[in-house]
């Protein structure tokens, strides 16, 4: 890439790093925090207890993710500044860089541009975790909304409905004979997971005061009393054991299954949790490992993962890239923009002067 490419695409990732984004405002209103409070946000582990609950707990890492981004923006911005004083300094003709470029020159323009590579790349780490963390709070937004009877699932915060899309995507990821569990999280420290475990939890608690009803006692009753092993069609009834049966599954069956749908729907976002959180540490351990290098291959360490994986997380993984694909964080739009830029703005000789 030329000189005056990169002090422009350095422009294009930090370009909107100070800006609120509507998610930030909603995860600093969430955790009661002024939208433009200086302080460092908070971690998850410092959440109480009582109220470790996945808005909080994603919200807050949603924050120290754009923390982190914030940090690695001012580091591009650093570099980007060393390299328009570096192309200032250069003679202002219709020449490649490099032959203008001494020995110093060119050493400082490799470090420079290898600093942008990683920034880059950083951005791109922390742009999809925050993606995943919003789209993990509609979905939890959709869920409970489909656990209370509600049908429409597209709200003011996800009129997409791109959360009820991921509860879709991980019910096929759990749908198989696959007997791959995740282990209990922590209950002594607020993690995401514990989050959404108490919620799976509190699902599968409401399930079992319904199952020990009276009215379940008497749903029971009418299924012994025809004979039916499976589900209990009240329209095929007589009267008056049709209309009791109609007045049971809505007090009584209906809640019932809708709890039964929450609990997997909970354990399905923590299986797209523990994806997310892969991806995430493998794209962080390849960047240390490429060091900046263009010619290293920062799939590296994730396709090693997948490959040893067990069934369930391979399909989380899968399901993950679905989500990538479908609904790319800011970072890679912002990328794929750039590089129409430059496919758009290509000449067969680019000045090395500032943005050109």
């Amino acid at each position: 890439m030329s000189l005056g490419k990169l002090i422009v695409a350095g422009a294009v990732i930090v370009a909107t790093w100070h800006y609120l984004s509507p998610v930030e405002v909603r995860a600093a209103e969430t955790l009661e925090r002024p939208a433009h409070d200086t302080r460092p946000p908070i971690s998850v582990s410092d959440i109480p207890l009582a109220k470790c609950s996945p808005d909080q707990a994603l919200n807050a890492n949603y924050l120290r993710s754009v923390d982190r981004q914030a940090n690695s923006s001012r580091e591009i911005l650093r570099a980007t500044g060393e390299l328009e004083k570096l192309a200032n300094s250069l003679p202002h003709v219709n020449v490649p860089v490099s032959k203008l470029m001494n020995a110093t020159q060119s050493a400082q323009f490799t470090r420079l541009s290898v600093a942008i590579r990683i920034g880059n790349l950083n951005q791109l780490a922390e742009s999809r975790v925050q993606r995943d963390d919003a789209v993990m709070i509609d979905a939890a937004d959709a869920l409970e909304i489909m656990r209370k009877g509600g049908a429409e699932l597209k709200t003011k915060n996800d009129p997409s409905g791109e959360g009820a899309g991921l509860l879709g995507l991980m019910r096929k990821v759990l749908t198989g004979d696959s007997k791959d569990s995740l282990p209990n999280p922590n209950p002594n420290i607020c993690s995401i997971d514990l989050a959404l475990f108490k919620e799976e939890q509190q699902s599968m608690r409401r399930l079992a005061n319904y199952l020990r009803s009276p009215k379940m006692h008497m749903w029971l009753d009418l299924r012994r009393k025809y004979k039916v092993p499976g589900v209990l069609d009240p329209q095929k009834l007589p009267s008056p054991d049709k209309e009791k049966a109609i007045w049971l599954q809505k007090a009584i069956g209906l809640p019932a299954e809708r709890e039964v749908l929450a609990a997997r729907d909970w354990e399905g976002l923590r299986w797209y949790l523990k994806a997310s959180n892969v991806e995430y540490k493998s794209l962080r351990n390849d960047i240390i490992n490429g060091a900046g290098s263009k010619n290293y291959n920062y799939g590296t360490t994730i396709n090693g993962v997948y490959a040893s994986a067990d069934p369930t997380t391979r399909d989380s993984i899968l399901a993950w890239r679905v989500i990538e694909k479908n609904v790319p964080s800011e970072q890679e739009q912002l990328m794929d923009q750039f590089q129409e830029m430059q496919k758009r703005e290509a000449q067969p000789n680019l000045n090395h002067g500032k943005g050109r």
